[in-house]
């Protein structure tokens, strides 16, 4: 059966676009350039840092200025050198951090009881260390403004004259409140060097680790510590006289030799036997390295020699 021939309506033919017929996206016309405003500066008054809906990117190519944040513009910025932070020792000069010596040994000598107005300079010149230990605490404790020099001498004082009379369980537990020595409140903010003297360092090393192999590592810290000071002298003293830059490293090296000593009578409160042997036989083997080193050239002895031996003599 044949069907009726129905006319057909021909489609609208579409208009397509081929690779090279597409718009470039990057390029604009020349009217819709001629609708964009020149480019001005960043605007730097509150109206344009608070804008919520910036202006839309005009091309992508790689800015050649960064503005920054508008937080950053906020922040004034100053050059003026910062002062030094003032570091609070208050914690070092509470009551609550000693305690009440006990009574004396009857069998020990009984020391004579001396008034309380007596200096502590004095009580040191006459052996009187028990005395000597309460004054420390004394003027510690007191009302009076004490600069942090000061302070760590009478902390040093006190804990020392407790080990003179015999209460080193009682030293190493009111050395705690030190903490770590080695903590960066201890440091100089100009300089970078620990403020703490030396002699107390080495102390509470000992007391807040005895009887431990903390101990030893604590003075191998002290060691690199000392080891460092002792390679910086030269480069510290260069504009002064050589005397000064001499006397300071034979005070540094007599320091790390110190600590050699200590080191090895930790390992033997340790009961490590062998390992105090080793180290005093390093010690006498590096020693006779030394001696028999030339002298020709001093010079050349200080600046090269030196600081290599004591580095392998720890």
């Amino acid at each position: 059966m044949d069907t009726p021939d129905v006319p057909r309506t021909p489609l609208p033919r579409r208009s397509t676009k081929g690779p090279l017929d597409i718009e470039d996206p990057l390029a604009i016309s020349s009217s819709s350039a001629s609708s964009i405003p020149p480019t001005s500066p960043p605007k730097t008054d509150a109206a344009s840092r608070t804008s919520i809906h910036p202006a839309p990117a005009t091309t992508t190519s790689r800015p050649t200025n960064l503005t920054p944040k508008p937080s950053l513009l906020s922040r004034p910025r100053s050059r003026s050198p910062r002062p030094p932070s003032l570091k609070d020792f208050v914690f070092l000069r509470r009551p609550e951090n000693f305690q009440a010596l006990p009574p004396q040994d009857p069998i020990l000598p009984t020391s004579p009881q001396l008034p309380p107005d007596i200096p502590l300079p004095t009580l040191l010149a006459q052996y009187q260390y028990r005395s000597a230990a309460i004054s420390a605490v004394t003027t510690l404790t007191s009302p009076s403004h004490l600069p942090p020099p000061e302070i760590f001498n009478l902390w040093y004082v006190r804990l020392a004259c407790l080990i003179l009379t015999t209460h080193t369980p009682l030293a190493a537990q009111e050395s705690l409140i030190l903490g770590d020595i080695h903590s960066a409140y201890y440091i100089d903010d100009e300089t970078g060097e620990c403020i703490l003297p030396w002699e107390l360092r080495v102390l509470a090393v000992r007391l807040q680790n005895l009887g431990t192999r903390a101990q030893v590592q604590g003075y191998y810290d002290l060691a690199a510590y000392a080891r460092r000071r002792l390679k910086s002298t030269p480069r510290k003293y260069q504009n002064a006289s050589n005397d000064n830059a001499a006397e300071a490293r034979k005070l540094w090296k007599d320091r790390l030799k110190d600590l050699s000593y200590r080191i090895t009578n930790s390992l033997i409160e340790t009961g490590d036997f062998a390992a105090a042997r080793r180290h005093l036989e390093s010690l006498h083997y590096h020693a006779s390295a030394t001696a028999a080193q030339p002298n020709s050239n001093p010079e050349t002895t200080t600046n090269t020699n030196e600081a290599p031996t004591e580095q392998k003599m720890l």
